[in-house]
């Protein structure tokens, strides 16, 4: 099944299973890598979440697709031009990151063609959502990110304005956890989490 922008439909599947089985003393989630996109957007249309883990916090698609672009031709994007659709395919060919991403996209999105992606992508975009959030929210970075620009992350921060509170942690590289997602250092990730988790209103309860 491809991705949904309707996140909280599959997390309020998700949490009522849940609550089948046990009587959780608060409801955490946690989103991986683009995952962290669509929990911020399940949190935002589904208020049984005591808080959230964005690990890492991922900008809308489009923003981060065109971050992987010439600065030049990231204005085009969202016409995306036969000219264009050439000219990622020729680099993808010696770019075996984008080759991935692009055939991950197609697959993952259902679609068949870049300018369906494009559409599809599209759709993925917090600026109608972010400032509705209202449970915990903790941001996790890392300083060589290279999926995307880390200002996003701050400015999508700011953006919660709704939260009940709102944490950003950006993992120095020298530390070991600069990479997306801590890749390589893990558990620096997992440290702070459980430090936050053990910090916040409502977690013990």
């Amino acid at each position: 099944m491809p991705f949904t922008p309707q996140w909280e439909r599959p997390a309020a599947t998700a949490i009522d299973s849940l609550n089948r089985h046990c009587d959780p003393g608060a409801i955490i989630g946690v989103g991986v890598s683009f995952g962290g996109h669509l929990l911020a957007r399940a949190a935002a249309m589904e208020n049984r979440y005591d808080a959230i883990v964005l690990l890492d916090y991922f900008p809308g698609m489009l923003r981060a697709f065109a971050h992987k672009m010439l600065r030049l031709l990231r204005g085009r994007i969202d016409t995306m031009p036969a000219w264009l659709q050439l000219l990622i395919r020729l680099n993808a060919r010696y770019d075996a990151e984008l080759r991935w991403a692009l055939g991950n996209a197609l697959w993952t999105f259902g679609v068949t063609t870049l300018p369906d992606l494009i559409a599809e992508i599209g759709r993925y975009d917090d600026g109608q959502w972010a400032d509705t959030i209202e449970a915990d929210v903790l941001i996790l970075l890392g300083e060589d990110e290279h999926v995307f620009d880390n200002r996003l992350a701050h400015d999508f921060a700011r953006r919660l304005t709704s939260a009940r509170s709102v944490r950003v942690h950006e993992f120095p590289g020298a530390e070991g956890g600069g990479l997306h997602c801590q890749n390589g250092a893990v558990h620096l990730a997992h440290e702070v989490i459980f430090d936050w988790v053990s910090t916040i209103k409502g977690a013990g309860r």
